[in-house]
């Protein structure tokens, strides 16, 4: 397995002494080849955007990524169909977050009358903005938190 740099994610050669895409000092500690698992804190995400990916091996990505962005739109799909995953389960945690937030904010907006009715579009419009977030970061093998409901953890 190639070294991945430990600090933007990416694959880079064995015998490279800084990483060709950000320019991280590549260090010759296998743990901060990205094979652990888990980034440099031992932390499963950083909480940094863009940084948490480090956290998940590059075959966990590769074999889950289909799954990881349907979780957007069934967040139970990669919990039954690749339970193992760590990658997929960090989706499916932001999917069901995501899934929660919107069902009790329309519920909210439901209740208050007029100003819950003017505002229901802009809710609304703002979800499907972070599902698509979410199906493009799944996909394309990211683990980006979600703006403002992506810190929150419900699965383990």
């Amino acid at each position: 397995m190639a070294k991945l740099c430990s600090k933007c994610g990416k694959e880079i050669a064995d015998d490279a002494a800084f990483c060709n895409f950000c320019g991280e000092k590549v260090s010759d500690n296998p743990s901060a080849s990205g094979s652990t698992g888990a980034n440099s804190q031992g932390a499963p995400f950083s909480g940094q955007p863009g940084r948490a990916t480090e956290a998940y091996s590059t075959e966990d990505i590769q074999a889950n990524k289909v799954w990881a962005g349907l979780a957007y739109i069934l967040f139970f799909l990669p919990l039954i169909l690749c339970p193992e995953s760590r990658y997929a389960r960090y989706h499916a945690n932001q999917g069901l977050v995501l899934l929660i937030v919107s069902a009790l904010g329309s519920i909210v907006l439901a209740i208050i009358p007029i100003i819950g009715v003017l505002l229901s579009p802009i809710f609304g419009v703002g979800v499907l903005v972070l599902v698509i977030m979410g199906l493009v970061n799944g996909f394309n093998g990211q683990a980006k938190e979600l703006p403002l409901i992506g810190k929150w953890q419900i699965l383990h």
